[in-house]
């Protein structure tokens, strides 16, 4: 077939004319099939496809949550209405945050990836009511792992401030307070590797006010610390931060008298962000809908107050929205 089209091609340069059958043929060759064109033509095809299933699963979260806060508001007896759909209903203001997968910052390297500028047009036609808030120029790559999926915690207060400044409040200068948790960390793509790969090193943050912070774990019923050392050296040493897979944790600052509380539901990547948000609210609880259904976390939670509502998810997660669990 290759053949024939380079001999069709010949003539055709030399001003010979081609018939019906032969010109057909010479076009579709050249759109399809010269180069691996067909190729380009499925991978544009499953990125839109993606893409479309990416956003339509979290507008699909997300108004599953406000629908069921927006009925159970409406529905409550005249005096035993529940403090937290009213809260939802009528203050809380609602933030979404994408978080893209390191291989966008290939993208000069031909990887594949996402169309982020159609998503984003997305999520803004389906939940038009949810403030977006865009990280894609805070991070880089240097800003992840290199054996892992995840970002560094010590490479993300660009990412904090932008977050903390767009839900309305003032940010500090986060400068001091690091510290090494380990220097052999090999993540999830270094233990995946046949090649033995060079370790990361882990950073954490530390100082008096994130000493101070009291973490409610909702399964194990009791209090534990930020940061967990005894996970260094396990099945994932990621499980440092936050004590690793938690379907719902509070965090209390005693330290912060501003009268916010923060409600974010999250992944894996939420666990190391979380202490640093922490330190803007006297209150933070994590619900990781992987493993909790919102419904029965807002259960949970009983009447407590938000004052903001951050849905802060990573594209592979939304990849695999099936995993959610917001009935």
């Amino acid at each position: 077939m290759e053949a024939q089209f380079e001999a069709l091609s010949e003539l055709v340069k030399n001003g010979q004319k081609l018939n019906f059958g032969q010109d057909f043929f010479v076009k579709f060759y050249q759109a399809f099939l010269y180069s691996d064109r067909w190729q380009q033509y499925i991978k544009g095809v499953g990125t839109t496809l993606l893409v479309t299933a990416i956003a339509l699963v979290l507008g699909v979260v997300l108004g599953a949550i406000v629908a069921m806060v927006r009925v159970g508001y409406a529905q409550q007896k005249p005096h035993h209405r529940n403090p937290i759909l009213g809260i939802f209903n009528a203050v809380a203001q609602v933030y979404v945050t994408v978080i893209p997968d390191k291989n966008y910052y290939l993208a000069d390297k031909q990887y594949p990836i996402l169309d982020y500028a159609r998503l984003d047009e997305m999520i803004q036609a389906e939940i038009p009511s949810v403030q977006k808030i865009n990280l894609y120029d805070k991070l880089h790559l240097e800003d992840y792992y290199r054996t892992d999926l995840h970002w560094k915690q010590e490479k993300i207060t660009d990412v904090v401030d932008t977050l903390v400044q767009s839900m309305g409040q003032q940010t500090n200068t986060i400068s001091d307070g690091w510290q090494i948790a380990t220097e052999d960390f090999v993540g999830a793509y270094g233990a995946a590797s046949a090649w033995k790969t060079t370790p990361d090193k882990m950073i954490y943050r530390t100082d008096p006010s994130i000493e101070r912070m009291q973490v409610y774990d909702y399964e194990r019923k009791q209090n534990v610390s930020v940061y967990a050392p005894e996970k260094i050296g396990g099945m994932d040493d990621y499980d440092f931060y936050l004590w690793g897979a938690r379907a719902l944790l509070t965090i209390q600052n005693p330290e912060c008298h501003n009268g916010k509380k923060l409600l974010l539901f999250r992944d894996s990547f939420g666990s190391s962000i979380a202490p640093l948000l922490a330190e803007y609210y006297e209150e933070v609880t994590l619900v990781d809908l992987r493993y909790v259904s919102a419904s029965h976390a807002l259960e949970l939670l009983g009447d407590t107050e938000y004052q903001d509502v951050l849905f802060l998810y990573s594209a592979p997660i939304l990849n695999h929205g099936d995993s959610l669990r917001f009935g």
